[in-house]
């Protein structure tokens, strides 16, 4: 009864006696009726009033319930229409649905019809406090949805301007470090040299974090662009062990390379972007090892396959299902926290899917990992000299 109450209805019927006693059933069930006898007079009140249910009779003297639906089904999703008639052929029931009725009853001349009005609005209060709750939940969300958004573009300002802020004195603390290990400003004692060399070790470290941080900007906004062309594969490959082989030797750790590809081979791809996927994962395959070998392997089969394989610590699991995801940092050696930014994998897994590439691993603990990099020959244009 309290729902009632909260309910306006509005029935459309041309015959006066049929219009009295719905009016009589509806009020004693608590409900708040107007009656309308003509289509334009009750198109005019539920336009002007907000209604939540409409009795709408088939057929009426100055036009049809059908059109009546036609032109306010959809203007207002909280109202609910129930269609009456005494012609209540299938067609007809039909066409009703079809053009916005929530309900259909059947005028009998038993008038039977009556006692299942007080069910059917029920029925019609349920969905409109449904379509409330939807309305609710979906402004709620939007509203979530809004304040993430600003969150986002908060972060991304803020991280815009740190990592623009890092960068500068980075630039001028590199240079200076250059200017002191060429002796610019005198000779270096031997153990001047070796504190010069762990400082340009951090900072050569922070500009790796600095432009982690900021290419996963960049990938995450779809601003990375590719820049293909054709080089040689087996020197690019070279020369990120190189750029890595000082860390594996401070570590004890050695680096073999299986090259099963014409020398001459050339790729067609982006070679920055692949540079920084190969650096990634090696110097990721003697992070997280304490000794052993680090093998690169590359062939070709259907695909350009890539393999980097350690005899490092392993990744449980658990571990394998995230380690591709950005800001991930895995226990490295004796379970201290790993160094860096958490987003050299995740970077390196979006930079080969925008080649059409696909990354995976295989990995057991305290045994080693393999990460498989496969990239399609046809899509990158792979061809040799």
């Amino acid at each position: 009864m309290d729902k009632c109450h909260n309910h306006r209805v509005l029935c459309i019927e041309d015959d006066e006696g049929v219009q009295s006693l719905i009016t009589m059933r509806l009020e004693r069930e608590g409900y708040q009726v107007d009656g309308s006898r003509s289509f334009q007079d009750g198109l005019k009140r539920a336009k002007e009033h907000p209604y939540s249910i409409i009795l709408i009779d088939y057929h009426l003297p100055d036009g049809e319930g059908i059109d009546f639906l036609k032109q306010l089904h959809g203007a207002d999703d909280e109202r609910c229409f129930v269609m009456l008639t005494g012609m209540g052929s299938e067609e007809i029931i039909i066409s009703a649905f079809h053009n916005g009725a929530d309900y259909y009853l059947d005028k009998d001349s038993e008038l039977k019809f009556l006692d299942l009005l007080p069910s059917v609005l029920m029925q019609c209060i349920e969905k409109i406090d449904l379509v409330r709750e939807k309305k609710r939940f979906v402004e709620e969300l939007q509203t979530k949805m809004d304040e993430a958004v600003r969150d986002n573009e908060k972060k991304d300002n803020f991280l815009t301007t740190m990592t623009h802020e890092l960068k500068t004195p980075l630039y001028t603390i590199t240079g200076y470090c250059e200017c002191l290990s060429e002796e610019v400003y005198g000779p270096l004692t031997e153990k001047q040299k070796q504190v010069l060399a762990q400082m340009q070790k951090a900072a050569m470290f922070l500009n790796t974090v600095v432009s982690d941080l900021i290419t996963m900007k960049m990938l995450e906004r779809d601003k990375v662009k590719l820049e293909k062309k054709s080089f040689c594969l087996k020197e690019t490959v070279q020369f990120c062990l190189d750029m890595v082989r000082d860390k594996a030797q401070d570590k004890g750790i050695s680096i073999k390379l299986e090259y099963q590809l014409d020398p001459e081979f050339k790729l067609f791809a982006d070679p920055d972007k692949m540079t920084q996927v190969l650096i990634n994962l090696i110097s990721n395959a003697i992070k997280y090892s304490e000794k052993g070998t680090v093998l690169v392997r590359v062939g070709q089969s259907d695909f350009l396959d890539i393999m980097v394989q350690d005899e490092g610590i392993g990744i449980d699991k658990e571990n394998q299902k995230k380690i591709f995801e950005p800001y991930i940092q895995l226990p490295s050696i004796k379970g201290k926290r790993g160094e860096g930014s958490g987003l050299g994998l995740a970077i390196t897994k979006r930079l080969i899917e925008l080649h059409g590439g696909e990354i995976a691993l295989e990995s057991r603990l305290n045994e080693g990992t393999k990460i498989y990099v496969r990239l399609p020959v046809k899509t990158n244009q792979c061809v040799n000299c």
